[in-house]
């Protein structure tokens, strides 16, 4: 998501003129991707399977292999294993239903979407705090919650109604706090209060600017969210198929488990990174019979 077509966002709905440990349902493992319950990795003892497997999700959420990324953390729910709370987060706001929760451009957006979109605000400001202000996530942990908290607002005024303004007023004072000092609530403040004056003027907001813009809404939560996962750390698999390739092989054979074997038998090549195909290979064998 380039800074220019974000910019292009409708007010209230644009982030401004700035750019800043959830299990939310849309990551749950599907039927398909639990696999037997016999799985060759069932039950991962050692923690060097867990460092690898975390490590597979954290280069999968970097590289933004999503589809690789949900096969991966269905792998290690089946193993009993909680990814870190950040790595579980940068998933939960990529996956496909935070993308397009709605059907034709003037149809409601889905309403199941918005405990999702809740859980990833909180997840973020619990994140930021965790993080600390010198973390190089907090400020776009932060820069996330804001606009996923427009977004929300947006959502919440679908179908206007007077009967729903003391809710809406409720929910605009916790999301965007009177006594805040930054710009950019303050901003947003005024210009969600100017859109309660009538119904008339609501539903103006809803069909000029609000239901055409949405879909580019929703993507900018995932440039936000890939804002964040830009700034994990790079891993091991980073090596394959460089001139490092042989520290890869090293680190992974640590100890002989059918996860190092899958690995090594999977990502032999010295000559071919470690591409999202490759990653959903070694998944699919690990839940395989």
């Amino acid at each position: 998501m380039t800074s220019h077509s974000r910019n292009n966002l409708p007010s209230p709905v644009n982030s401004a003129k700035s750019r800043g440990h959830p299990e939310a349902n849309a990551a749950a493992p599907t039927d398909a991707d639990r696999g037997s319950t016999d799985a060759v990795v069932s039950s991962p003892s050692s923690d060097h399977d867990r460092f690898l497997l975390e490590s597979m999700l954290l280069f999968a959420l970097r590289r933004r292999f999503i589809k690789a990324a949900c096969k991966i953390s269905a792998t290690m729910h089946r193993c009993n294993l909680v990814p870190a709370s950040l790595l579980l987060w940068c998933l939960n706001a990529q996956v496909p239903k935070v993308i397009r929760p709605f059907g034709h451009p003037t149809d409601p957006t889905d309403s199941s979407i918005l405990p999702i979109l809740e859980e990833l605000s909180r997840g973020a400001q619990a994140l930021a705090k965790s993080a600390g202000e010198q973390s190089p996530f907090c400020a776009p942990l932060r820069q996330y919650k804001t606009h996923v908290d427009k977004v929300l607002m947006c959502i919440y005024l679908e179908s206007p109604s007077l009967d729903k303004w003391p809710d809406l007023i409720a929910k605009l004072n916790q999301k965007f706090p009177p006594a805040s000092k930054v710009f950019e609530i303050q901003s947003f403040r005024n210009d969600f209060a100017k859109l309660l004056m009538s119904v008339n003027t609501a539903e103006r907001f809803l069909t000029d600017t609000w239901f055409p813009g949405r879909e580019a809404a929703f993507l900018g939560l995932v440039g936000d969210a890939q804002n964040v996962t830009d700034r994990l750390p790079n891993t091991i698999f980073d090596q394959v198929g460089t001139r490092n390739h042989g520290l890869f092989v090293k680190s992974a054979r640590k100890f002989d488990t059918n996860l190092t074997n899958t690995l090594l038998t999977v990502l032999r090549n010295n000559q071919e990174a470690c591409t999202e195909e490759k990653l959903i290979q070694i998944a699919e064998c690990l839940a395989s019979p």
